[in-house]
């Protein structure tokens, strides 16, 4: 019974495969007795006769009866010879016909059959023409050349722009190339498309999909993106976007991106194109990060705890032995931990987490405070900074006690625009970042003080103004 099975699915799976290797793509170029040119591009089995591409095409075709040479073109588009309701035969034009040809080596040759008699091949080209003959009867008059790319390549990818962390690369663009990312990089892909259909030709090109796997990058899995399916009128262009996240975790190597943009026109045409770029992810020999330093909550009361979260990962080539210190006097925090990091990204060791509680001293004063994390590896310090704002619900209190601060991380605290300043292991050592207190209301007695202290300088202006006048007298 299973290898009934297995015998059936090999049969089904054949039947496929050879569905797949007989497709056939096939161009058509008709120039009609003023000039104009029409094409169109029809999806077949090969060996399907010509009568069937013809009909399968966008062109109006009228054909004789079917005789002993297969049937006979006679009308494309209302173009050509009557056909005698009697006996369905063309009724020929003595000096003029429907050439028929086959594009080989860019130049056009003779057909050795008749277009309804024709057995496709994929990617061939069929010309059509009205044409006189000659001697031997062979067609005086040739439609332009169109190569099979020019005919039915319909589908054009215009332009394709990589960004790499928000920075153009100069590297790749619409014929694939090489992109350089790092560990965490954000890869962005804008793709535009067109339609290289004229309006005269009118065909629209539907259901285009495009989407792009970054293979292998994601410990052995793909990443993939995907755009909106949307069609195209003649003539017209669209872009969109395709973005990939590098991991964190990754190997220095090379990974293949493919792109892959599909679509068909109105007469079911398949449109297929595929772009190849290299993804290479490079590492520096030394680079530890901090991918998360933050609390879980940093707005707290100030009678409760509060749980601070790190994670430390080696994005670098080389293992390290790593020493972190976590410091705030006011906070009672100094925490100092030791540990060593593996460069291999898929081990367990290639990453620090931690969750720490600090517990609040029972005497905290409520406002912003900063505890500094700082990571001293070799001779490279990492730093990061975490916020916390500790509140008394219920107390009124009013602080007379004036803080000392650091002028320049106060302001840059009011702009919520923290900079990291790297110090020295031996500045380190001991620091302490104390809070930013933010006092939401003047107090009454520092409201009278200013008022009695701006009516004593009133007094004193007036107390001159007069003396000098009695001076004067």
């Amino acid at each position: 019974m299973k290898k009934t099975r297995i015998l059936f699915v090999s049969f089904i799976l054949m039947i496929f495969l050879v569905q797949i290797a007989n497709a056939a793509n096939v161009g058509i170029v008709v120039e009609f007795p003023d000039n104009s040119v029409k094409t169109d591009c029809v999806s077949v089995d090969t060996s399907t006769p010509g009568y069937d591409i013809l009909q399968q095409s966008t062109f109006d075709i009228a054909w004789s009866s079917e005789g002993s040479q297969g049937y006979a073109l006679c009308k494309i588009d209302g173009v050509g010879d009557e056909v005698a309701s009697s006996a369905g035969n063309c009724v020929w034009d003595p000096d003029l016909f429907w050439a028929f040809s086959i594009l080989g080596s860019n130049e056009w040759q003779v057909a050795p059959v008749g277009a309804g008699s024709y057995a496709a091949v994929d990617k061939d080209v069929l010309g059509f023409v009205r044409s006189g003959f000659d001697f031997l009867f062979n067609p005086t008059e040739e439609p332009p050349v169109k190569t099979y790319e020019h005919v039915c390549e319909k589908l054009n990818v215009k332009d394709i722009k990589v960004y790499v962390d928000g920075k153009k690369e100069s590297g790749a663009d619409e014929d694939g190339g090489k992109i350089d990312v790092v560990p965490g990089s954000k890869l962005e892909l804008k793709i535009e498309i067109e339609n290289l259909y004229t309006d005269s030709e009118d065909i629209r090109i539907e259901y285009i999909a495009v989407e792009g796997v970054l293979e292998s990058i994601d410990d052995g899995d793909d990443i993939d993106d995907e755009a909106n399916d949307f069609n195209l009128n003649p003539e017209k262009d669209n872009e969109v976007s395709l973005s990939f996240d590098i991991p964190l975790e990754v190997e220095e190597d090379s990974y293949d991106l493919a792109v892959t943009i599909e679509g068909e026109n109105e007469n079911s045409f398949p449109y297929l194109e595929e772009i190849e770029f290299e993804v290479e992810v490079d590492k520096e020999k030394h680079d530890i990060i901090f991918d998360k330093f933050k609390f879980s909550n940093n707005n707290v009361d100030c009678s409760s705890s509060a749980s601070l979260g790190v994670k430390v990962i080696n994005l670098g080539v080389n293992d390290e032995s790593v020493r972190l210190a976590i410091l705030n006097e006011e906070l009672g925090v100094n925490i100092q931990e030791s540990f060593e990091l593996s460069e291999d990204p898929f081990e367990k060791d290639n990453s620090f987490s931690k969750t720490y509680k600090i517990v609040l001293p029972s005497d905290i004063n409520p406002g912003v405070y900063l505890l500094r994390a700082d990571l001293f590896y070799g001779n490279d310090i990492e730093s990061s900074i975490a916020e916390l704002n500790i509140v008394c619900e219920g107390n009124n209190l009013e602080y007379e006690k004036e803080h000392e601060k650091n002028e320049d991380v106060k302001e840059k605290i009011n702009t919520e625009e923290i900079k990291i300043n790297t110090l020295s292991a031996e500045a380190v050592t001991g620091a302490v970042m104390g809070p930013t207190v933010v006092e939401k209301n003047l107090s009454n007695k520092n409201i009278l003080t200013a008022s009695i202290f701006a009516g004593e300088i009133l007094v004193l202006i007036a107390g001159v103004v007069l003396l000098t006048h009695l001076l004067r007298k």
